[in-house]
């Protein structure tokens, strides 16, 4: 659910960050939510009932600008190119050997250090975690996903990908299972068989490994150390 505007804003997490009083918090979920909102689509245009309600892109802009830069490209002939958006690729076609594309998956909280590598083609991967965008608060860390249900930011626990053919889905999707969390969010992925989906779950002792049989396609999992742990 994107309409969680009002909810970055009590947080305001486009700024120096803030934990809001129970009541600013209410008052904030009671704003959040596609139901404050009204769609005609006789007339295109949208409404709100709340002042205070907004819809973030943050879950999807990516996504929908590589859909329209892969529309761009096909119209101009270009059959072959790997466009990176920060936190999500788009692999046109072969690279130049007539492979696949290799897309590094960045650790969740050590943003230098790849954890993973993904062999793309035609596809588009996303990655959300809360370790790239986040405030300070008090000395805490707050990411900038926020759990619609519980208005409050998502736990730092690491990260989700997903490689779509549709560049949106796939930036949706990573946004919407990283809150869902890595248990749930693998339950739904293993029963789908259109998006390939890794969880890279921070643990005491490492990183863990998760995905659904969707992703093998794109995964050598030979790359893991043995103490890693696989689907």
């Amino acid at each position: 659910d994107p309409a969680i505007g009002s909810l970055i804003d009590t947080w305001n997490l486009r700024g120096q960050g803030h934990v809001p009083s129970p009541a600013e918090l209410a008052r904030a979920r009671a704003a959040a939510g596609f139901g404050r909102f009204s769609f005609d689509p006789r007339r295109h245009t949208v409404s709100r009932d709340n002042g205070a309600s907004w819809i973030d892109t943050g879950g999807f802009g990516k996504g929908v600008a590589l859909r329209e830069a892969r529309r761009a490209l096909a119209r101009r002939g270009i059959r072959s190119a790997l466009l990176n958006f920060g936190g999500q690729v788009l692999a046109i076609g072969s690279d130049r050997r007539g492979g696949d594309w290799t897309v590094p998956v960045a650790h969740p909280s050590q943003r230098t250090r790849p954890a993973a590598r993904l062999y793309c083609q035609g596809c588009s991967a996303s990655t959300s975690s809360q370790s790239e965008r986040f405030v300070v608060i008090g000395g805490q860390k707050f990411g900038h996903i926020i759990d619609p249900r519980s208005g409050r930011p998502v736990s730092p626990w690491g990260s989700v990908t997903v490689v779509a053919e549709d560049p949106a889905v796939a930036d949706m999707l990573s946004t919407a299972l990283l809150v869902l969390g890595p248990h749930a969010g693998l339950e739904w992925a293993r029963a789908r068989s259109d998006v390939g989906v890794l969880f890279l779950v921070e643990k005491q002792d490492g990183l863990e490994h998760r995905w659904n049989p969707a992703m093998e396609p794109f995964l050598n999992s030979k790359q893991w150390r043995s103490s890693d742990t696989g689907n």
